[in-house]
């Protein structure tokens, strides 16, 4: 059905808020206030504030250490190494194994920390 079907015209009634009693401006009124603070609520809670700034994206740093062999738990050398890293702000995030004729014959280590200044 169109929008300016005859019908829908005539059933359309628009009326000011002169034409309302006391009794129903009030809520109205009340109504128009309430709508505008929530409104006005939202919008400023949604906008950025003027003196912050958006924090910039992290820039990393990445490094992988070789080991060979298949073991690591007889290796004191690559705790010290690891734990070396450690102190310098290096966060271990994965071991990959590669293996030859299906025997593991060396382990990558994957570091990761945030880009120094």
């Amino acid at each position: 059905m169109p929008l300016n079907d005859h019908r829908l015209s005539r059933s359309t009634k628009t009326i000011t808020t002169s034409q309302l009693t006391d009794e129903k401006k009030t809520p109205v009124c009340t109504a128009i206030a309430l709508l505008t603070l929530f409104v006005g609520a939202g919008l400023s809670a949604q906008s950025p504030k003027s003196d912050s700034l958006p924090n910039p994206p992290q820039a990393w740093q990445h490094l992988a250490m070789e080991h060979e062999g298949a073991t690591i738990t007889d290796t004191p050398d690559l705790a010290r190494k690891i734990n070396r890293l450690g102190d310098e702000g290096w966060q271990l995030v994965d071991v990959e194994s590669i293996s030859e004729g299906g025997t593991t014959t060396k382990m990558i280590f994957f570091f990761k920390r945030l880009k120094q200044p």
